[in-house]
């Protein structure tokens, strides 16, 4: 084992992070945009397009993440002149940003995560407060917004520390997609000398330590909401 070796893989790492980190939190932020909207359809129902996002969410579920970053990027190299023959540009795949690919396959499985969170969230807030919120005047939508919105939200915030690292970890492949992110970055430099072990060992050390400050953020974050959260009585 070159110990050496491993100290440098993981300064390459540290350098590669905040690439990592970029798709990932971008993803996610993908994924609450549109996961939150997909949660209320089907909390409440809607006729059509609630069973139209179950549909697409099992769907999307069922295909693994890498095979879904190599469709998607097969599909857009065809796809970027032609949109931009379309606005009479001349857009060549070759100069189109590969992160825009990670965080939009990334972003699928986000909207999946949170809109099933936020969803159970949802259904978990007790009858007995739209009730007591109708009682005093609140239309269902001030209920909604002002009272179990931000319950929901609360009660998801450790599911969503689980979802962010679920999401760096997943990022450890978008080099399917020619994305230079921490382990990719690690094992290119390891090909000077063929020390792929230390290479390995030095990337999951980084990933170890991310997850760990992601799951103490959340953590913490979770205490700070619940002691100064809503009362259910």
């Amino acid at each position: 084992m070159d110990y050496q070796f491993v100290w440098k893989c993981i300064k390459t790492a540290l350098e590669y992070t905040p690439i990592t980190l970029y798709i990932s939190l971008a993803a996610f932020a993908l994924g609450l945009l549109i996961g939150v909207p997909i949660a209320l359809i089907r909390f409440y129902r809607l006729p059509f397009w609630s069973r139209l996002f179950e549909w697409l969410t099992n769907l999307s579920n069922s295909i693994p993440l890498l095979l879904t970053l190599t469709i998607v990027y097969l599909l857009t190299i065809p796809a970027v002149p032609a949109a931009g023959r379309l606005l009479g540009q001349k857009w060549s795949f070759e100069n189109f940003p590969r992160e825009w690919i990670a965080i939009a396959v990334l972003g699928i499985f986000a909207v999946n995560y949170v809109s099933e969170a936020i969803r159970a969230s949802l259904l978990s807030v007790p009858e007995n407060q739209w009730e007591a919120a109708a009682s005093v005047g609140l239309s269902q939508r001030q209920t909604l917004f002002r009272i179990v919105l931000p319950q929901a939200f609360k009660a998801s915030i450790p599911v969503f520390g689980n979802i962010i690292t679920t999401l760096i970890k997943g990022s450890a492949l978008v080099s399917a997609v020619s994305v230079v992110d921490l382990l990719n970055a690690v094992l290119i430099a390891s090909q000077i000398n063929y020390n792929y072990l230390e290479a390995y060992i030095a990337a999951a050390i980084v990933y170890w330590g991310i997850c760990l400050l992601i799951t103490f953020i959340f953590k913490q974050l979770s205490q700070l909401s619940f002691q100064g959260g809503f009362s259910h009585d």
